[in-house]
């Protein structure tokens, strides 16, 4: 399409990253550091993710240039930070944690990090992991959950985990958090609906209702499927079930995605699972996002919304209701509100 520009790939050298001075910007700035432990993801082969295609091969950073970067932003008054890889493996983790407990740091950060094979069987061994991680400030973690039928998990979306390994990798993260009695908050990211083999919408959605409830996360993230150019969805879209039509990467690139819009007033557009449009998958996983609200489960918060309630003691419900609220009216008090305390925090660690 030449209404379509695009550039080349740049992956550059991890160790070459430059550091910002956000001098005197940090007026208008939340006091939180997006810092890059690593890119990309170490797993890199589910098959909804372009994570390969963005980044190449995954590449970790020197955990002193990681814990450098975290002395050089202290000193700037920002000691809140959130990891930007797509899985923060726990060799890296640990051995960053060692790094901030021998510099003697007292800071917060929350991670991406993949459920652990076999975590069952390895579940004292975790523990103790996850409690050093804890204590040198881990406050908040995001996994990828996608659906709790193994067989879709690991046959369509190529995860290899089981919903065994996801419930005892988040029991061995609760059970350190109890034994530290320090809060470490858990988000679980759903796709829902996504490509599968012989089981419904309907069955799907109830498998993974069961794993959450079994896993008592403290918030899960419902998304519909994204197919994007450079995942193996967007490459084979035929094998997984998709429809898409000839302009709809221009489409994806211009549509608008809100997500609490009622499904009735989203545009059809040229793309479809199993022969159904943009309204009823929209609908779909509204239907999931639904049940878990009614079993008291929060929806939509990731990592980086509870490094924000940690901060400031808000109320998850009230949080997303108050958010959405300043969206929706154009009247952000609530939210400087909220930002305004996340800082204060953020200077006093």
């Amino acid at each position: 399409d030449p209404d379509i520009r695009v550039n080349p790939s740049d992956m550059g050298r991890i160790d070459e990253k430059p550091v910002p001075a956000y001098a005197d910007t940090l007026k208008d700035k939340a006091r939180v550091h997006t810092i890059v432990d690593a890119v990309g993801c170490d797993y890199n082969r589910c098959s909804f993710c372009a994570h390969k295609t963005i980044y190449g091969n995954y590449r970790r950073r020197p955990v002193s240039a990681v814990v450098d970067e975290m002395c050089t932003m202290i000193a700037q008054g920002i000691a809140i930070f959130r990891f930007a890889a797509g899985d923060t493996p726990l060799p890296h983790a640990l051995a960053i944690a060692r790094e901030i407990e021998a510099r003697g740091l007292i800071l917060e950060f929350s991670m991406f990090h993949r459920a652990v094979r076999n975590a069952r069987q390895r579940i004292d061994r975790l523990v103790e992991d996850y409690r050093l991680l804890i204590r040198s400030g881990l406050r908040a973690v995001f996994m990828g959950m996608e659906t709790g039928d193994d067989r879709t998990n690991n046959e369509m979306l190529l995860k290899n985990v089981t919903a065994d390994d996801i419930v005892w990798t988040m029991r061995a993260f609760q059970r350190a958090r109890e034994i530290e009695k320090q809060r470490c908050d858990l988000a679980l990211a759903t796709i829902h609906p996504v490509p599968a083999r012989d089981i419904t919408w309907d069955e799907l959605r109830q498998r993974t209702l069961d794993v959450l409830l079994e896993a008592k996360p403290d918030s899960a993230l419902v998304a519909p499927p994204g197919v994007f150019p450079g995942t193996d969805w967007y490459e084979r879209p035929d094998f997984y079930g998709f429809s898409l039509g000839p302009d709809y990467v221009k489409q994806l690139m211009s549509y608008e995605y809100v997500l609490y819009k009622p499904t009735e007033f989203w545009p059809s557009g040229s793309f479809a699972l199993n022969g159904r449009g943009i309204p009823e998958i929209f609908a779909e996983t509204s239907k999931l996002r639904t049940a878990i609200d009614e079993a008291g489960i929060p929806t939509d918060l990731g990592d980086e919304d509870f490094l924000l309630l940690q901060a400031t003691d808000e109320d998850p419900h009230a949080f997303k209701r108050e958010s959405l609220a300043d969206i929706l009216s154009c009247d952000d008090r609530y939210s400087r509100q909220v930002y305004s305390r996340l800082n204060a925090k953020s200077e006093r660690l």
